[in-house]
């Protein structure tokens, strides 16, 4: 179980948002649902050529009534063609989860760091008038670290502290709406492959197993468009 690999948080072109060239600020809202459980995240993203996002979410069991926070960023490149056409974006991500917060699973003592590089792309099949259709998909080579730092109180009763690692691909496929450039919708999916270890020997508040599917929706503005002179 766990692969902290935050999808809904991406927003940018090829996540099957608009492109930054033309509106370079983005704000967006967005859910993933996994096995076990489902995720809520907001972020921001800027830049052209070169971007950035921010984002924090968080991470629910309702079986376990666990949840963790979430932060993540990501630094990537936006390379297109002159028609806005075909893109692809190289990319880097690193993401932070606390938790969980469940009295049973001691979760103040957890802690999960992920970091992550990737590839995506993206094509504009449709475009009429003010509307398109963005098809975009990535895969990501991420290594995951999760640690049990137990306190100085759980130590001095015989607690010790425990790590584990995985490396894992992430394929994610997406399918993006975007009205006048502004307002995008994107529905998506991904699924980790490669997932070697079982964790069980750490809590982790919602499964993210081998070859797991997630469903996710994420919803965007864009704004600071430019106008057509300026492009």
């Amino acid at each position: 179980m766990g692969a902290v690999c935050a999808g809904s948080l991406r927003a940018q072109v090829c996540a099957g948002h608009s492109s930054l060239h033309r509106a370079p600020f983005r704000v967006a809202v967005g859910a993933e649902s996994f096995s076990y459980a489902t995720r809520l995240a907001v972020s921001a993203t800027g830049g052209r050529a070169v971007f950035g996002t921010a984002a924090i979410g968080r991470t629910h069991d309702a079986e376990l009534d666990a949840s963790t926070l979430d932060i993540g960023l990501e630094a990537g490149a936006e390379l297109g063609d002159s028609a806005g056409r075909v893109f692809l974006c190289p990319l880097a991500a690193l993401s932070w989860s606390i938790g969980p917060e469940d009295f049973l699973l001691l979760g103040s003592d957890y802690k999960y760091f992920e970091g992550a590089v990737g590839l995506g792309a993206a094509a504009v099949p449709v475009r009429r008038g003010r509307v398109a259709v963005h098809m975009a998909g990535g895969l990501r080579l991420a290594r995951l670290k999760a640690h049990y730092l137990p306190g100085a109180e759980r130590r001095a009763n015989g607690a010790q502290p425990y790590s584990e690692r995985d490396n894992y691909w992430l394929l994610s496929l997406a399918v993006g709406l975007v009205v006048k450039e502004v307002l995008s919708i994107r529905p998506s999916v991904s699924v980790p492959l490669g997932v070697e270890t079982s964790w069980d020997a750490i809590a982790v508040p919602f499964g993210r197993e081998n070859h797991e599917l997630s469903l996710g929706i994420a919803v965007g503005f864009a704004f600071g468009r430019r106008s057509r002179a300026d492009r």
